[in-house]
């Protein structure tokens, strides 16, 4: 293997680490008040503010922002190894023994 094949092998366990503690990260994140949001709009018996109607229907209790971001990332980054071993099993492919003088041409 090539030395940037084993630092993409290398970085799994740095994918592990991430999808494990970005939701204890996001929790303790979230349980924080948020202030940059604060209401302009004053609610009287007449009128309710609709952004904050809005908001209540956008945001559940529980469901932190970014859940996401964990199943992205490990998609990505399996998606690079997935490009890269398909761009190298062709490379080597087309050019067979020719050209490419590495693990691969030698079958012991």
């Amino acid at each position: 293997m090539d030395a940037l094949e084993k630092l993409y092998l290398a970085g799994f366990p740095l994918l592990l680490i991430f999808v494990t503690a970005f939701p204890l990260l996001q929790g303790r994140v979230s349980a924080q008040p948020d202030l940059s949001t604060a209401a302009i709009c004053i609610s009287s018996e007449a009128f309710s503010c609709p952004e904050s109607e809005y908001r209540s229907a956008q945001s559940s209790p529980g469901v932190p922002a970014l859940q996401f971001l964990p199943l992205m990332v490990t998609s990505i980054y399996c998606a690079f190894g997935l490009v890269w071993s398909f761009l190298r099993l062709g490379f080597i492919y087309l050019h067979e023994e020719t050209t490419y003088q590495g693990q691969l041409s030698e079958i012991k």
